[in-house]
């Protein structure tokens, strides 16, 4: 068992770091806007929308805005480093069905070669913790991402991972960020992350402090 491949010339450690990248430079245009502050210690909406300001960074400014926000910026860098992509970002990315973001290979759906390669989960209430874990093992891709409010985050993800009942396992080579939406807007290079490694197919997953 193997994840899906791309032409991409970044390396496994570089897409992450491209990632983060991308974020932060969302969230140094996003917070020059009115209010920003605010909204966020106050954990307001983007008007109009469902679209935390805490969650602005990653998803942008709601379902007409997803363009601010650094998963689409990181979408459109990452396809701007493969060899030969075919499809668009637009074609590439999705937003609220399946997952809150996927990036997809650059394979023709109608041939079933379109298969996730990052997923992120976006969720501002850390009784969701173990629910969006699930679901995230669930799909079978190598970056897998879950940004949320923080409470013993690391404790109980480990906890959840040593039931058996959970079926906490997946194919070698998956990674998964846990990464803790701070109360006070900063850079989200500085927010807290926890990751796990996957080394050999259905291995337990295992949860660390980012190092």
């Amino acid at each position: 068992m193997s994840h899906p491949k791309t032409t991409s010339s970044w390396s496994q450690s570089e897409i992450h770091q491209q990632f983060i990248l991308a974020l932060d430079d969302a969230f140094d245009k996003l917070s020059a806007t009115p209010n920003f502050s605010d909204d966020w210690i106050s954990c307001r909406s983007v008007a109009g929308t469902k679209t935390q300001i805490r969650q602005s960074p990653m998803l942008g400014n709601g379902g007409s805005g997803r363009d601010a926000g650094g998963f689409y910026l990181f979408a459109n860098r990452f396809i701007s480093s493969e060899a030969s992509a075919i499809h668009t970002p637009y074609d590439r990315c999705s937003f609220e069905r399946y997952s809150d973001f996927a990036l997809y290979t650059d394979g023709n759906w109608y041939d079933g070669n379109k298969h996730a390669f990052l997923i992120a989960e976006c969720e501002s209430n850390s009784n969701e913790l173990l629910g969006e874990l699930a679901g995230l093992i669930s799909v079978r891709c190598p970056h897998k991402y879950l940004f949320i409010d923080g409470n013993d985050t690391l404790n109980r993800l480990n906890a959840f991972c040593n039931i058996p009942e959970s079926v906490a396992d997946d194919w070698a080579d998956t990674t998964y960020h846990v990464i803790e939406i701070p109360d006070q807007p900063t850079r989200p290079s500085t927010w807290n992350s926890i990751t796990a490694t996957v080394e050999s197919n259905g291995d337990r997953i295992r949860f660390a402090n980012a190092g």
